[in-house]
């Protein structure tokens, strides 16, 4: 597996700079999460991805994907599932550029998460509105090349690894989407973590990492919580796991070199003891 950097965990820095950081500190790969005030939206050209790329092969690494699921990016956050016909087709929109955005860039990964219920939605219409769109989206995806990860998330519709599987099955077969796992989420949700990278390995495509305390959703430094490290790394090992781990912590900015580095030793701490 590859350790990664979430760009998020960088705001307030130029992404070139962050790029050059984390391959000094060692990082093999760097997540791209676009932000307003980061490679906001109006960025997404084939000139920036081009250069880009360039950016961070001649650092030494690789972009492991391109996570469109910041909040942020457009007006209406409820993503897919807005009960407005016009905010539905912007989502769309965006997905459809993040995905060309990706293939530019090099990377074949892209990762979503599914927003939250619309106050005045339904349930079942929500689902309805859910999958409809990410059927459009996999469809422009397919030819270019791009898989889809979603990522679960507390206090999102979508919100544990069993509702990803119910999108799944709604979808059907003739739609591909992987999970994007954040073990910091599978915690919250008080999900085995093991067990589910045991019975969905083939389904895992991403993996972020986070520590976290007390079952609160709050993103610590590795090492502040009760995240079973170990045992999450026995499991990914055990499966042969070769994608990225990356690390998000979008709270640290502030301190996002010192943090980076933090958390890439723990993590090579951990490989060792898995190795061992």
């Amino acid at each position: 597996m590859k350790f990664a950097y979430n760009s998020n965990g960088w705001q307030g820095t130029p992404i070139d700079i962050a790029i050059d950081r984390l391959a000094r500190l060692g990082y093999e790969a760097i997540e791209i999460a676009p932000l307003r005030d980061q490679l906001g939206p109006e960025s997404w050209t084939s000139a920036e991805a081009s250069r880009l790329s360039h950016v961070v092969a001649d650092a030494g690494m690789t972009i492991c994907n391109l996570h469109a699921g910041s909040r942020g990016l457009i007006a209406d956050e409820h993503a897919l599932m807005a009960i407005a016909p016009a905010s539905r087709a912007a989502r769309i929109d965006l997905i459809q550029r993040a995905i060309d955005f990706a293939a530019a860039l090099g990377t074949d990964l892209v990762c979503i998460t599914s927003g939250p219920l619309p106050l005045a939605s339904s349930i079942g219409d929500a689902w309805s509105r859910r999958v409809d769109g990410l059927e459009v989206c996999a469809e422009y995806a397919r030819p270019r090349g791009i898989r889809i990860a979603l990522e679960p998330e507390p206090e999102l519709f979508i919100k544990s690894v069993f509702e990803f599987l119910e999108l799944r099955r709604r979808l059907g077969d003739w739609v591909e989407i992987g999970l994007n796992l954040d073990i910091g989420h599978s915690q919250c949700l008080f999900e085995d973590i093991p067990a589910v990278i045991h019975e969905l390995a083939p389904l895992i495509w991403h993996v972020h990492v986070e520590d976290i305390a007390a079952r609160v959703h709050r993103h610590l430094i590795p090492g502040q919580g009760q995240v079973d490290f170990h045992g999450i790394g026995r499991a990914l090992a055990e499966t042969g796991y070769c994608g990225a781990v990356s690390v998000e912590l979008m709270d640290h900015c502030a301190e996002a070199e010192a943090v980076a580095r933090h958390s890439l030793a723990v993590m090579r701490s951990w490989r060792r003891s898995i190795a061992a």
